[in-house]
């Protein structure tokens, strides 16, 4: 990737001299700059533009080039592609549209261009993009005439769109946050997200890499690097809402939708995720601050009012507001002599006018044995905010930046504008008390969810009869294993479910419940029925023989019209299983992360609840205990309201089998366990669902 942002030489191909051309815009954004390296133009005719000659071949430039910009029409890149491999050329960017996302046909042009690039160990960003940027080099490849180029920072961008990438780069130089370097991926034909963060991660130039995607093109990986770096890692994940291409099969599908997905595997790689502008613009500034450690807060503010807005939110995120020591106060009163406050947290400073005060008051509370974080809120009117505070604010500032611990600093102008005054300082301001509350409890909150993200795991190997459960799977006719198939798996996972008996017909259902004891649970075993419930597959509570052999037969009458198949391989007769939580475990092959495993409270009612906990497999025991206790709802499995607690240890050993049934079977697209029901001594699987994969394994 280095030569991407660090070329000594580019050439830019499609420059003319006509109005509008593209390409030239490149080489206008080299020279207003000041790009230190070289840079050439090529286009189909000879000429000029902006002082530098048009070639109208590679051939002709003598120098060796590192990056290649293109901006020509979509038939002539893979031709173009050779000419560069002929001159040694290894790294191109293709800002042309007009491939996939405009006709499907050009996919015949991305696949000739791949087969380039292999034949000759090239690599290049693009198509539809804008390039590559490198603000320390005065380097920026759009092909846009730039007028100004964003403040320089630590953060390193990549996005899929152009034109996020450049509201991005202003919105962070704004916000006085800057920015290193940036990509626009485009098609991510070729190198993706995953390529420029595992770059940026190496990058001591880059300290927070900071993602916009619409998908994902390698996201187990994208996740492994974000795992092994100590960096924060922002991304704003997008396109949140696609239409299924299909109906579920299981309930487990239902509730798996892509983004939730894409969200509980970002939270368990340590990456943070925003959701719109706003957010964005307040994470981006929090993790850019000092990280939070603890829980205790000062709070000094210049009105009243915003103190007690700051105390509610500081409430609201489980802040504790320290009690200063008797030395603060007596520093506060010498700071401002003539001013009676209060000796409280939050510190009210309203009736203190002298702004010159301000920064020593903070000093001052920055040296509170203890302290975890502190926010300054500041407030002025038009009149007050002049050369005399913006001074004493960047003295804040230089605190803040110094400082051990996070310092969150808002700034009110009633009436007037705070841009000049975040253009001016190198540190983040906040534009009201909640956006400066909400970041520090980010600034604590990432850096928990990164060590438990970056914790050791330990995994251990699971007694299973994997031989046994390798015949099940492999004699499964079509996409869904029969009631009977799918439990002697989990029996084969050592995962316990109640006794159950097979019955040929209504006639043997009968004695297969006196075998087991009554009440029964009836179900068909057919792998066509999938939701057994709705289909009128399973009957419930039976306690009698003649009540199993009515249902039974009335079983065969309902299911065999609309589906011939249905109720013809048997019945499953299953001993009832007592009341206890219920709950539904289940997981799925996802398309960019791969096996994915939920935990849910409700069963049968789950996707009703919508309460539910989602980890990327594989996981260790103790990421299936922190399963549960993420579990909204958990006082129900703690014994809520004088009930027995659960056995949540048996539970967990259920969720790490379950987990290893996808992870075992690569045929299997779909698990799940529904329902679920804990015990104080136990946990057992009422039901099970298994399809499998369409696609040859």
């Amino acid at each position: 990737m280095e030569k991407f942002f660090y070329p000594e030489s580019v050439v830019v191909i499609g420059v003319s001299n006509r109005p509008g051309n593209l390409a030239t815009g490149v080489i206008h954004n080299l020279q207003h700059f000041g790009f230190s390296g070289r840079y050439y133009a090529v286009g189909r005719e000879e000429g000029e533009v902006l002082g530098v000659p048009i070639h109208v071949s590679l051939e002709e430039i003598e120098d060796r080039i590192d990056l290649a910009v293109i901006l020509t029409p979509t038939a002539t890149v893979p031709a173009i592609f050779r000419e560069c491999a002929a001159k040694g050329i290894s790294r191109l960017i293709i800002e042309s549209a007009g491939f996939r996302e405009y006709k499907d046909d050009f996919r015949r042009i991305e696949d000739e261009l791949l087969a380039v690039c292999r034949e000759h160990g090239l690599r290049f960003i693009g198509p539809n993009c804008i390039g590559t940027m490198n603000f320390a080099r005065h380097m920026c490849l759009h092909f846009s005439p730039q007028r100004i180029l964003p403040r320089l920072g630590r953060v390193g961008l990549v996005s899929q769109s152009g034109g996020i990438t450049v509201w991005f780069s202003h919105l962070l130089s704004r916000e006085g946050v800057g920015l290193n370097k940036a990509a626009s991926v485009g098609n991510k034909l070729n190198v993706d997200e995953a390529d420029l963060l595992e770059y940026f991660l190496r990058d001591p130039e880059v300290q927070m890499p900071v993602l916009y995607l619409e998908g994902f093109s390698r996201g187990r990986r994208l996740l492994d690097l974000a795992r092994g770096s100590d960096k924060p890692i922002l991304v704003w994940k997008s396109n949140a809402f696609p239409q299924s291409a299909g109906i579920a099969l299981s309930h487990t599908a239902a509730i798996l939708a892509d983004d939730r997905v894409a969200d509980a595997a970002l939270l368990q790689a340590g990456i943070w995720r925003s959701r719109d502008a706003h957010h964005f613009t307040v994470a981006a500034k929090a993790l850019s601050l000092k990280p939070m450690k603890g829980n205790r807060l000062m709070i000094i503010a210049r009105s009243g009012g915003h103190a007690v807005m700051c105390a509610d939110r500081a409430a609201g995120h489980g802040f504790e507001l320290v009690k200063p020591p008797a030395e603060f106060f007596e520093a506060i009163n010498r700071i401002a002599p003539e001013t009676r406050i209060t000796r409280q947290n939050p510190l009210d400073i309203g009736d203190v006018f002298d702004a010159t005060c301000y920064d020593r008051m903070v000093e001052a509370a920055l040296r509170i044995p203890g302290l975890d974080g502190l926010v300054f809120l500041q407030l002025l009117t038009p009149i007050e905010n002049n050369q005399r505070s913006d001074a004493m604010m960047k003295r804040v500032a230089a605190l803040a930046a110094s400082a051990s611990v996070p310092v969150g600093i808002g700034y009110i102008i009633q009436g007037g504008d705070t841009a000049p005054l975040k253009q001016a300082l190198d540190y983040p301001i906040f534009d009201n008390p909640d956006d400066t509350l909400d970041a520090l409890a980010i600034a604590r909150d990432y850096w928990r969810l990164k060590a438990r993200a970056r914790r050791e795991r330990k995994f251990e190997e699971l007694n299973r009869d994997q031989t046994q459960a390798a015949t099940i799977v492999g004699r499964a006719q079509g996409r869904l294993l029969a009631a009977d198939q799918a439990l002697e798996l989990l029996a084969a996972y050592g995962i316990a479910v109640p006794p159950w008996r097979r019955a040929a017909g209504p006639e043997s259902a009968a004695p297969a419940a006196k075998e087991l004891g009554f009440p029964v649970a009836l179900k068909a075993i057919s792998a066509q029925v999938s939701h057994k419930t709705e289909a009128g597959a399973v009957v419930l509570d039976l306690k009698t023989a003649d009540e199993i052999t009515e249902a039974a037969r009335a079983m065969a009458d309902q299911l065999g019209p609309a589906l011939p198949a249905a109720g013809r391989e048997g019945y499953l007769v299953q001993k009832m299983a007592g009341p206890a939580v219920e709950l539904i475990l289940g997981g799925k092959r996802d398309l960019s992360f791969g096996p994915v495993l939920i935990l849910g409270l409700g069963g049968i009612f789950a996707e009703v609840l919508d309460r539910v906990v989602i980890r990327l497999l594989p996981i260790d025991r103790q990421e299936a205990r922190e399963m549960i206790e993420d579990l909204p709802g958990l006082a129900l499995l703690k014994g809520a309201r004088g009930q027995a607690p659960a056995d949540l240890e048996a539970l967990a050993d259920l969720i790490l089998r379950a987990g290893q049934i996808l992870l075992d079977h690569q045929a299997i697209q779909e698990l799940d366990l529904n329902p679920v029901r804990a015990y104080p001594a136990d946990a057992l699987a009422l039901d099970a669902r298994v399809i499998l994969s369409t696609q040859e394994t």
